[in-house]
């Protein structure tokens, strides 16, 4: 969950279970405005095979991207942290990009809610329960302050 100050809206990245086969799970994107203004976006996934877990959003308020983060593996304790970026308000996502060279135990993965005029920096940080620490990635995204 993450507020775009831009319009008001708050945008929720939703995994959705299909079944017990792994079948038909989606991570679903949603804006929302207020009670009677909730808008389904386009799915970062669509009947993915692996298990996603760990959402986090971050949005540059600065002009309006968003980045969502998450794991990705075929199970909880062999997975890889990535991420996907949308410049149109969640209809289109990039391609899926990794954070990490390597699968592992990776928990939990954070990367901020939102990024305003001062600038800042893109860069999650995951959590690595095989070696017991918290790891980030040189390949931040750094986002300048509006001048």
């Amino acid at each position: 969950i993450s507020p775009k100050h831009s319009d008001n809206h708050t945008l929720v990245a939703v995994w959705q279970n299909g079944n017990d086969n792994n079948a038909g799970q989606n991570l679903t994107f949603w804006g929302i405005g207020d009670k009677n203004t909730i808008t389904k976006k386009t799915n970062l996934f669509t009947s993915a095979s692996n298990t996603i877990f760990g959402i986090s959003i971050m949005i540059n308020q600065q002009n309006n991207n968003i980045y969502v983060s998450y794991l990705n593996g075929t199970t909880t304790s062999s997975n890889k942290p990535y991420y996907k970026k949308s410049s149109d308000g969640g209809n289109s996502w990039s391609n899926e990009i990794p954070l990490a060279v390597n699968s592992s135990n990776h928990q939990l993965i954070i990367s901020g809610t939102s990024i305003q005029n001062s600038g800042g920096r893109f860069m999650p940080l995951w959590f690595d329960t095989t070696n017991d620490k918290i790891l980030t990635t040189s390949a931040s995204i750094e986002i300048p302050a509006v001048v």
